[in-house]
């Protein structure tokens, strides 16, 4: 995204579109075990990195498992209850994401949810687990209202993230305090 997401964090540290803390969200039901133990972890790093050591409480609230009948549509995202969403890469919400940006999604992020299309298979990698987490966890970021980075050791880097980022590293910590101004 490159000099594109500077005047966001601009307008996020001014507290233009700055969500209130701590946020709630959900999982949903229709992940699987691994993938719901992932984004849950996921949402313990954005509370232990982010939250607790910069704001001193949690940014995130795990409300749980979430059954929405229908799975993601669009106007989920106005509905008022954030949930990291299982999307279907054939579903007509990913084709329209994909063919408007002209790119491929594995995650898309916003602040009303999180919809990941990456998914485990049965006896997951390692490697697979790592990358559904990371892409789960810079999900998130953007749900708490982070922008990309160029930095490429930072779980929000803008491109394939490297899977040894197991965590929100100091540069993204520097991004969530440019957002929310940590007191320090």
């Amino acid at each position: 995204m490159g000099g594109r997401g500077l005047p966001l964090v601009a307008a996020l540290a001014l507290g233009a579109c700055t969500p209130d803390l701590p946020r709630n969200i959900h999982v949903d039901a229709t992940f699987s075990a691994d993938e719901v133990e992932l984004a849950e972890e996921a949402i313990r790093q954005a509370n232990d990195r982010l939250g607790v050591p910069l704001l001193g409480h949690a940014v995130l609230v795990d409300n749980g498992l979430y059954t929405d009948a229908d799975g993601f549509h669009y106007d989920d995202f106005g509905d008022d209850v954030g949930v990291i969403y299982a999307l279907d890469s054939k579903s007509a919400e990913y084709t329209w994401l994909a063919d408007t940006n002209d790119r491929d999604y594995q995650g898309y992020g916003t602040l009303g949810d999180v919809l990941v299309t990456v998914r485990l298979g049965p006896n997951p990698t390692d490697a697979q687990r790592a990358h559904f987490r990371q892409v789960v966890m810079h999900e998130l970021g953007h749900y708490l209202g982070l922008p990309h980075t160029s930095d490429h050791d930072a779980v929000m880097y803008s491109g394939s993230g490297r899977l040894e980022l197991d965590t929100y590293t100091s540069k993204d910590q520097a991004a969530f305090c440019l957002v929310y101004g940590c007191g320090g």
